[in-house]
């Protein structure tokens, strides 16, 4: 597959088979998304990889809205940065690493969705990043983006189109 063609099949796609991924796949989605660019070349950015299902199904709950599927998927990859790196570009960094993981995702011929952590809150009203930290260990100094649940697709996708590209694309000036 072309980097075009992951770009234009990449779809959020929330209900996966129960079948595992392998650890050549974890590895090639880990090692693909943390060859992103980064500001200063700093590569601030970290993943957590969850495969256990109890870790899965606890994860499908670190915010009230919008993670309940993540127990579906047979790993998810916790995207976060190091902000002791450069503090001012790690929304940037960490933002490049999820969309390089989920075009690999894609690449691989597997589905996965950006769940975002940014502003998210668990039930009990605390921070979603908060939670995460106490749930997976993670270092207040490290800023977490994105939970990326990750797996084969139950259903296949239809690549994006968009009828308005035209209307998007500005010339040296709005």
């Amino acid at each position: 597959m072309t980097l075009d063609e992951a770009i234009r099949e990449r779809r959020s796609v929330r209900n996966f088979t129960e079948e595992a991924l392998t650890e050549e796949e974890i590895k090639a989605l880990a090692e693909t998304a943390l060859m992103a660019p980064s500001a200063v070349n700093y590569q601030p950015t970290e993943i957590i990889v969850v495969t256990d299902r109890e870790k899965l199904e606890k994860l499908s709950s670190f915010k009230s809205e919008y993670a309940h599927f993540i127990d579906k998927a047979p790993a998810a990859f916790i995207v976060m940065g190091d902000t002791r790196k450069l503090e001012r570009t790690i929304v940037q960094d960490t933002s490049i690493v999820t969309t390089q993981l989920m075009l690999k995702a894609t690449d691989l011929g597997l589905g996965s969705c950006w769940v975002n952590v940014v502003g998210g809150v668990h039930e009990d009203g605390r921070p979603a990043d908060e939670v995460l930290r106490e749930w997976f260990d993670i270092p207040d100094y490290y800023f977490i983006n994105a939970v990326v649940p990750i797996g084969h697709k139950k259903n296949e996708t239809r690549p994006r189109v968009y009828d308005d590209l035209d209307e998007k694309i500005h010339r040296e000036k709005f």
